[in-house]
């Protein structure tokens, strides 16, 4: 069997507007064949950092507008008691 490469380390951007257009850089590179069959396994584990990152950061923004529109129906229920 192959030796095991170690995991490739990742360095995220900064928003994810930025993590969404690399996204799309990688899907060119990868649609294109810019990618070396060597370079796949980098470019697989960047993606995935990647799409990781975005699943975290729409989570918990889903979760600041929950609780943003709770208070506001708490507030407005509140102004009719």
């Amino acid at each position: 069997m192959g030796e095991r490469k170690p995991r490739v380390e990742v360095a995220l951007p900064a928003t994810y507007e930025e993590s969404i257009a690399r996204l799309n850089e990688l899907a060119a590179q990868l649609e294109g064949q810019a990618v070396s069959l060597e370079e796949i396994e980098g470019v697989l584990a960047e993606a995935d950092a990647l799409v990781q990152f975005c699943r975290q950061r729409l989570h918990e923004t889903k979760g600041q507008m929950e609780e943003t529109v709770g208070r506001w129906v708490l507030n407005e229920s509140s102004d009719y008691e």
